[in-house]
């Protein structure tokens, strides 16, 4: 967060949030069809969503 403070010129301070992740599960046991999908968005801008969490 430092690099962004400084680029916008401001001082820096900590940071909190109170946002929890919603979905606590890995996606491919939550979406049915992930591999299909993973394989049908890859090599496009949204390969990335598909990246398997470790």
């Amino acid at each position: 967060m430092d690099k962004i403070f400084s680029e916008l010129g401001v001082a820096d301070f900590k940071v909190t949030t109170y946002m929890r992740k919603q979905n606590p599960e890995k996606l491919e046991n939550l979406i049915v069809n992930f591999k299909e999908l993973k394989d049908k968005f890859s090599g496009t801008n949204w390969e990335y969503l598909f990246k398997l969490e470790d």
